[in-house]
């Protein structure tokens, strides 16, 4: 069956491949896209669909039901964990290796096993540590 496709959902999707290491929230993909508050149902519409077909990951902050909305690069490259900078929302795909060594280490000091799939750890990512630090040093200064 073919699948309509409307200038709402090509510029949604290219929206997302041009910047596949961001995640972003509803209000942040409407004002970028430039929908009015009518604009928003087409919006979750189409988030919900891009979901569905896994195009578009749908990730929790783990802390309210808030939602952001990425694009999954990660179809052949699954199994693996995500950071995201809790600074400026870059999302950092560990490679395999390394994603093995974190889900090793968790079954053999807690027992926990990681789901691969749908991990993301929090933190922050290398510029925005420095940037804070030169922050620091700037404020030190008599």
């Amino acid at each position: 069956m073919a699948t309509y496709h409307t200038g709402n959902r090509e510029e949604l999707l290219t929206f997302f491949a041009l910047r596949p290491d961001t995640a972003f929230t509803i209000d942040e993909l409407s004002r970028a896209l430039g929908f009015d508050e009518s604009g928003k149902s087409t919006l979750y519409r189409l988030l919900a669909k891009f979901v569905s077909e896994g195009t578009v990951r749908k990730i929790s902050d783990g802390k309210t039901r808030h939602f952001t909305y990425q694009y999954n690069c990660c179809t052949v490259l699954a199994g693996h964990v995500h950071l995201k900078c809790e600074v400026c929302g870059k999302m950092i795909h560990l490679g395999s290796a390394e994603s093995r060594s974190i889900t090793a280490t968790l079954i053999r000091t807690a027992g926990f096993r990681l789901n691969e799939q749908n991990s993301l750890l929090l933190g922050i990512c290398d510029v925005c540590q420095k940037q804070q630090r030169k922050v620091s040093i700037l404020h030190d200064v008599p």
